[in-house]
């Protein structure tokens, strides 16, 4: 006979082999143990974190053009303070804020560099896209 189910194993290496094998299964799942809910979770944060970091908070208008046919642009906020509270928070993303004193400060930027804005609407468009919320 050639030891245990024919495999040449003594009895008691055949027993010391499944326990190893039994318990080496056991610690690979508890070692591996992926949890795809909280990954989802934790990807969703991350995705909407990015979306507010690149949202502009403000949305651009074309007025026309001067007289040196260079392109006029306003902006508007997007900041909304809801009645009752002292924060703002802004429409397009949903970040709250407690003022919104650098509108100004921004709208003039844009204002000056037109790509930047519609660059940045890009990527928020492109996040937006990718969250599943477009």
């Amino acid at each position: 006979m050639n030891g245990v189910l024919n495999t040449g194993l003594s009895f008691g290496q055949f027993i010391l082999s499944v326990l190893v094998l039994f318990f080496g299964v056991i610690a690979i799942k508890v070692t591996f143990n992926f949890d795809l809910n909280k990954y989802l979770e934790r990807r969703d944060k991350r995705l909407d974190l990015k979306l507010k970091n690149s949202c502009t908070h403000m949305q651009m208008e074309l007025l026309g053009r001067d007289r040196d046919n260079k392109a006029q642009y306003r902006f508007q906020s997007l900041f909304e303070s809801p009645s009752g509270t002292l924060q703002w928070q802004c429409q397009r993303c949903g970040l709250i804020r407690n003022h919104d004193n650098d509108y100004e400060k921004r709208a003039e930027y844009y204002a000056q560099n037109p790509d930047e804005y519609i660059k940045m609407h890009n990527k928020f468009q492109r996040l937006l896209k990718k969250h599943g919320a477009a």
